[in-house]
This record gives C-alpha cells, sequence and structure tokens, in this order.
C-alpha cells in the first residue's frame, strides 16, 4: 500500500479501508501516465495557488525542482495562477520561491 499522507495519519485507524483508499488513488493521480510526474506536480502546484495554499505551493514546487523543474517552468505555472485567479492567485504564488 501506498504511504498514508501526514494529513491522513490520525484518521487512518478509524476507517483504515477508505484511507487505503484514498492512498491508492493518489498514488494513481501522482504517478506517471499521459503526464510525467514533474507536470503533475507542477499542476499540483497551480491549483494550491488558486485555492491559496501557500505552504502546498512552496512543498509543490520543491518537489517540482526535485523532479528537474527549472525557476523558469515554476514563473510559467505562477503567471498561470495570476491569470486565472488574480493577484491573490499571484501572491500564494510566489510562495513558490520560499524556503
Amino acid at each position: 500500500m501506498a504511504e498514508v499522507p501526514f494529513y491522513l495519519q490520525d484518521y487512518e485507524p478509524r476507517d483504515p479501508e477508505f484511507i487505503k483508499l484514498v492512498c491508492m488513488l493518489r498514488e494513481k493521480a501522482q504517478s506517471a501516465g499521459a503526464l510525467d510526474v514533474k507536470t503533475k506536480t507542477l499542476i499540483n502546484m497551480a491549483l494550491a495557488g488558486v485555492k491559496h495554499l501557500p505552504e502546498v505551493v512552496t512543498a509543490q514546487a520543491n518537489i517540482a525542482r526535485g523532479l528537474g523543474a527549472t525557476d523558469d517552468e515554476i514563473i510559467d505555472v505562477i503567471r498561470l495562477v495570476c491569470l486565472n485567479d488574480g493577484i491573490p492567485g499571484l501572491t500564494t504564488g510566489i510562495a513558490a520561491f520560499s524556503e
């Protein structure tokens, strides 16, 4: 089974069967398919930007960098977030450059 992410670990003992299914879905959605993992990670970063989740933007940007994403690719994602969500998306997207 896929590793249970930290944000589901407290709930897992209460509903282990469901969490197993969620983890399987998460693993399938995030693994390489028609899109490579780096591209999927950049999409996750964009979605976090439009949801105004700066901590997730930072985490996804760092994962993407580990997969070979360049600052220029991350900047392109931030621009798309701004285009689709305006200035709030831009200010959240900037978290991609937080440590």
